[in-house]
């Protein structure tokens, strides 16, 4: 069991997490700035990731591109999933 101490140093760094890690707004594919987490910015992050995907399979197995766009996607999941907790209120 965490002691007092350890339960209030944790909602400081979730705090701390939530004010500087995840923005405030998104800009869409579009251009249009949103507030992040909201029902169209998760459509954007899916929509976004459904076309680096498709970029990525034209690439061959290993190659540079391939992997390039292999990070992108994870990037983009990591967002997707951030904006998705936001959306539906849960803790981070």
């Amino acid at each position: 069991m965490k002691t007092p101490v350890e339960l209030y140093v944790n909602e400081l760094l979730r705090e701390s997490y939530r004010k500087n890690v995840l923005p405030d707004h998104y800009v869409t594919i579009r251009g249009k700035k949103i507030k992040f987490g909201c029902k169209d910015c998760v459509e954007d992050i899916s929509f976004r990731i459904t076309d680096a995907i498709r970029i990525r399979n034209c690439y061959p197995g290993r190659s540079d591109g391939r992997v390039y766009y292999s990070g992108i996607l994870r990037i983009l999941r990591r967002e997707l999933k951030a904006a998705q907790k936001i959306l539906n209120n849960l803790p981070i």
